[in-house]
C-alpha cells in the first residue's frame, strides 16, 4: 500500500501557461520539480475572439505529449477581468451576491455577463473582489482536454493565486500584486481596523519592461487615485529576472518590493495530480 502511494506521488502532471498570444506546458512532479522540456505554441490573438486557435492549440500540444495528461491552467491576468463588488443592503443570499457582481460587471464594461463566467471571495458584510473569465475560454479548454483525453485539476487567473495566498496577511502597509511579462495587477488594500482590498488595477506596459522605479511610480498613482496611502511592502508574485531583483534592494522611505518568485509548480491549488471537475480556486478564497 505505501509502495503505490509513493508510485502515486511521483506522477507528472503538467502546468498550461495561458497568455493573450502564447501558451506553453511544462511537465512537473507531484513534488514540485520541474522537467527541462517545455512547449509551446504562439497564438494569433487576442484569445477573445480566437478561441478556436486556443482549442486547436492546446489540442495539439496535449497529443503532442501522448495525451492522458493531469494539467493545471494558469490565466495571465490580461485575460480576465478584475473588479470590486458592494453586497446588497439585508443580501444574504448567494443569488443576491450574484446578481449584485452582474450588474456591477455590467455597469463597468457595459455588457451582459452571460458570456462571462463569476468567481468571487463571496462576502455578505463587506466588498469583495469579483473575477470574470471568458466562457469561450474555458470552453476551448475543457473541449482539448475531452478530445486528448486530459484532465484540468484546476484553472486560476495568476492574481487570484496571490489573493488566495496574500490574503489572511492583509494590511494596509502590505500590498499584494502580480507581475508577468508586461502584465502588473495591483491589489489596493484600504482600512486600519479591518483591513480589505479597494480597488484591483490591472496595468499592461508598452515598450520597456517594467523596472523598479515604475512598479513604484504605479503603486503610489493607484494610492492618489484611491485616497490611501501608499505602502510600506509590496509582496509581489512574478516569475523576475535575477536583474530585476537587483534593482529591489530596500532603501528607507521608499516602498519596499518584495518579489516572491512563482517558478512552474509553484501554484497554491492543488497539484497532486487528483483529477477533479475544473474549478477556479480549489481550496483557495476565490470560488
Amino acid at each position: 500500500m505505501l509502495e503505490r502511494l509513493s508510485r502515486f506521488m511521483r506522477r507528472k502532471y503538467y502546468q498550461l501557461d495561458v497568455e493573450q498570444q502564447l501558451i506553453r506546458l511544462t511537465c512537473v512532479s507531484a513534488s514540485g520539480d520541474t522537467f527541462p522540456q517545455a512547449v509551446e505554441h504562439a497564438l494569433p490573438g487576442p484569445l477573445e475572439v480566437e478561441p478556436d486557435e486556443l482549442q486547436a492549440a492546446t489540442s495539439t500540444l496535449f497529443a503532442s505529449l501522448g495525451g492522458g495528461l493531469r494539467v493545471q491552467v494558469r490565466l495571465n491576468d490580461d485575460i480576465v477581468r478584475y473588479f470590486m463588488v458592494v453586497p446588497p443592503v439585508n443580501g444574504i443570499r448567494m443569488q443576491d451576491l450574484e446578481a449584485s457582481a452582474a450588474m456591477r460587471f455590467q455597469m463597468l464594461y457595459g455588457e451582459l455577463v452571460s458570456s462571462w463566467r463569476l468567481i468571487a471571495d463571496w462576502q455578505v458584510n463587506r466588498p469583495f473582489l469579483a473575477c470574470a473569465v471568458p466562457r469561450s475560454l474555458l470552453g476551448a479548454l475543457n473541449a482539448a482536454a475531452t478530445a486528448q483525453r486530459t484532465s484540468l485539476i484546476s484553472v486560476m487567473p495568476i492574481f487570484v493565486d496571490a489573493w488566495n495566498h496574500f490574503c489572511k496577511n492583509l494590511s494596509p502597509d502590505a500590498w499584494p500584486a502580480t507581475l508577468n511579462d508586461r502584465t502588473l495587477t495591483l491589489g489596493v488594500v484600504a482600512g486600519s481596523v479591518r483591513p480589505g482590498l479597494s480597488a484591483v488595477r490591472t496595468l499592461k506596459r508598452r515598450g520597456d519592461s517594467w523596472s523598479a522605479a515604475s512598479l513604484r511610480q504605479e503603486i503610489v498613482r493607484a494610492a492618489l487615485i484611491d485616497d490611501v496611502p501608499p505602502p510600506a511592502v509590496v509582496h509581489i508574485q512574478s516569475r523576475s529576472s535575477e536583474a530585476f531583483e537587483a534593482e529591489l534592494t530596500p532603501t528607507q522611505g521608499v516602498i519596499d518590493l518584495r518579489v516572491h518568485r512563482v517558478d512552474v509548480g509553484a501554484q497554491q491549488s492543488r497539484s497532486d495530480g487528483a483529477s477533479t471537475h475544473t474549478e477556479f480556486a480549489q481550496n483557495g478564497a476565490m470560488t
